[in-house]
């Protein structure tokens, strides 16, 4: 079955043709890739970017369930443990920064996000609540009884709620950050692989159509970089998750919901709940798959479990559709933002492990930033290149 917005949404790419030589060339026609294109032709570059497949956003970007969240997957006290409260608090206003970007496209449902603990993540929650004050992020505290009240549930525990969170359409979004993008001049060609870059008078990037030449090269394709650019070849890996969605009524979820430390996830959007995740039910948990065209049996049986174990108005609803996505992970969990070692002329924006509608336009505006004026302001070094010499 297709997946839900794809089935929604008219093709996002048109007719083109490749000028000979741009300025900078960008790989990887998801939200990132499109963000950077529109702010570097806004900032008087010539752009032409290049999507292997057939539409713009057909991957990740336009495949998840639309849930724009703050932080990483850790949660803020977890997050704290790991790295130390000051880069978690970079770290939390970065994706702040990046909610208020699509929040001034007017493209995000600013409804708030429930994370909500169950069977051993209920006690973190409180912990969790106190954790997100101290890195900067307004947060509540649900009890148990009022998450099941709110979702008319049971067996849920309590819930951090964070009310600067909420719900995107991945196609809107992607559709406004591509009108933006050829407004400005850039040129979007969608069916057109890369296959290699040489480097002769400028980066070639050979595609079926002959070859683009550019200055600059973005890498923003997230885990199929890897065969382009030997330096992603051990920090980038795919990872697949499953989603379905099923009739509700208007209404009927309100929030952005996750659960279990994220590996389920829902959302609503008119008539159609979306629910997701559940990949641990395979003993790989889905790291290292590549087809998207793909679900996995146990994994949406153990969906359509979650749903009626835990909302028992919606036990017996038909699924409507099935789908999978390929999420890029890094090695170490976190973004990979800036030129590549020693090779200063490719930059990468990749790698959001799954987080791309809380990350991926404020990590392509400093990029292109970085780009036009040589400084990117506010990027954690946690997320640069450069963590990975030394």
């Amino acid at each position: 079955m297709t997946a839900h917005w794809l089935a929604c949404s008219p093709p996002l790419a048109t007719p083109v043709h490749l000028p000979d030589r741009v300025d900078v060339a960008i790989i990887g026609g998801g939200l990132a890739g499109l963000a950077v294109a529109a702010e570097l032709a806004e900032g008087g570059a010539s752009v032409a970017l290049l999507e292997a497949r057939a539409d713009l956003a057909a991957s990740i970007s336009g495949r998840d369930a639309g849930l724009a969240l703050t932080g990483l997957g850790d949660n803020p006290y977890r997050l704290i443990a790991a790295i130390g409260a000051k880069t978690a608090g970079e770290i939390t206003a970065f994706t702040l920064e990046n909610l208020d970007l699509i929040d001034a496209m007017g493209l995000l449902s600013r409804v708030g996000g429930l994370s909500i603990g169950v069977r051993n993540e209920a006690e973190e929650i409180p912990l969790t609540v106190e954790a997100a004050k101290t890195v900067g992020l307004q947060a509540e505290l649900w009890e148990a009884e009022r998450v099941n009240a709110t979702l008319s549930s049971t067996g849920l525990g309590p819930a951090r709620f964070v009310p600067a969170e909420g719900l995107i359409d991945p196609r809107a979004l992607a559709a406004a950050l591509a009108a933006r993008a050829r407004a400005a001049g850039a040129i979007l060609m969608a069916d057109c692989p890369v296959t290699e870059t040489t480097e002769d008078d400028g980066i070639l990037l050979h595609h079926p159509g002959g070859v683009l030449r550019a200055e600059l090269v973005v890498l923003a394709a997230g885990s199929a970089l890897t065969h382009l650019d030997p330096f992603l070849g051990d920090k980038l890996y795919p990872v697949r998750t499953q989603l379905l969605s099923l009739p509700a009524p208007a209404g009927r979820f309100t929030h952005a919901g996750s659960a279990l430390f994220g590996y389920h996830f829902w959302r609503q959007t008119g008539d159609t709940v979306i629910v997701g995740g559940c990949r641990w039910a395979t003993p790989h948990m889905e790291v290292g798959e590549t087809d998207d065209a793909a679900t996995v049996p146990i994994i949406g049986q153990r969906i359509r479990g979650f749903i009626d174990q835990t909302f028992p108005d919606l036990v017996g609803q038909p699924t409507t559709a099935q789908w999978s996505a390929i999420m890029s992970f890094t090695c170490d969990g976190l973004p990979i933002l800036g030129p590549v070692p020693g090779r200063p002329r490719f930059v990468v924006c990749a790698g959001f492990n799954g987080r791309q509608y809380g990350l991926a336009l404020r990590a392509a505006k400093a990029v292109a930033q970085g780009m036009l004026t040589g400084q990117a302001d506010g990027v954690p070094d946690c997320f640069k290149t450069g963590r990975f010499v030394g």
